[in-house]
């Protein structure tokens, strides 16, 4: 998409989309690659040099089901309240989008997750109680959100969110608010600190928006019947999540054939087996008693 409404910008690449339920309302993030510049969109590469210093993070919305396309890239980067990662640079304050949401049931509520970048950084010497490899916390999740169609955005405050955003939903609308859930992989813990991609540190956090952006970060991990993962790939909200409060999370973590009920028919014997890496689907319900994995 570009600016005249064309199909195609040479040098851009499409991350991911969402469509709202009307059916013509889309929104879609990525990278515009532009070597040529005079200056650089960043003075540091993206997690395990994702992206180079070169690409763009692009905002491109559509009300026509893709024909063409307007660019709301700096509406996402001028956020209110966006923190201030303390250089006179602008791009370390919202450096990279990673994920985007729109409601199902209003095409003007959207959300756009992604990381900044601070150079100092915070030392980290355990995360959650857990013993990780001494290391310096440098990027940190960023979500902002907007329910005028993408025309202003608010920083939604993200300061308890822990690890890099893989994924990001939007429930329908329920007692005038939207739950938010993202998905996260802690990139710096397992890599950075090189505790080998196994911490259990992968988490899906939640927000309840209502129209004055607000509320706070839950961390759902702590609720009855989660399973612990390395990382959280996608979660998603129940198209009846007003009628049954399902949210489903899409991970991955270290499983053993007796680690789980749902392994114990395997008669395995748990010693005798190492872990291994498998993808895992966790059922959340989200209403007065809040639990994964209920039966």
């Amino acid at each position: 998409p570009t600016d005249d409404d064309k199909v195609i910008l040479p040098g851009s690449d499409i991350l991911d989309f969402d469509v709202a339920g009307d059916g013509k309302t889309i929104y879609a993030i990525g990278t515009w690659y532009n070597s040529c510049l005079s200056e650089a969109w960043a003075m540091e590469f993206g997690p395990a040099d994702f992206v180079s210093e070169y690409q763009f993070p692009k905002l491109w919305k559509s009300t026509d089901g893709g024909v063409t396309w307007k660019d709301q890239t700096s509406k996402a980067l001028d956020a209110k309240n966006l923190p201030d990662m303390g250089t006179a640079a602008a791009w370390d304050d919202f450096a990279f989008f990673a994920a985007v949401s729109v409601a199902p049931d209003d095409p003007n509520f959207v959300v756009v997750a992604g990381w900044s970048y601070d150079a100092v950084g915070v030392a980290v010497t355990a995360i959650d109680g857990k013993d990780v490899v001494d290391f310096t916390r440098n990027y940190f999740p960023v979500v902002v959100g907007s329910n005028d169609g993408a025309s202003k955005f608010n920083y939604m405050g993200c300061s308890t969110v822990v690890g890099m955003i893989t994924s990001i939903d939007v429930s329908m609308e329920v007692d005038d608010s939207h739950s938010i859930a993202v998905g996260t992989w802690d990139w710096e813990a397992d890599v950075e600190a090189g505790n080998a991609y196994d911490d259990d540190l992968g988490k899906v956090w939640r927000y309840d928006a209502g129209g004055y952006w607000s509320a706070y970060w839950a961390d759902t991990s702590t609720y009855d019947g989660w399973y612990d993962v390395d990382a959280v790939i996608d979660v998603e909200f129940s198209p009846n999540f007003d009628v049954d409060d399902a949210v489903v999370a899409l991970c991955i973590g270290d499983v053993n054939d007796d680690d789980a009920e749902m392994f114990d028919d395997s008669g395995a014997d748990a010693d005798a087996v190492p872990d291994y890496a498998g993808f895992l689907i966790q059922g959340g319900v989200w209403d007065s008693i809040d639990g994964w994995n209920v039966d």
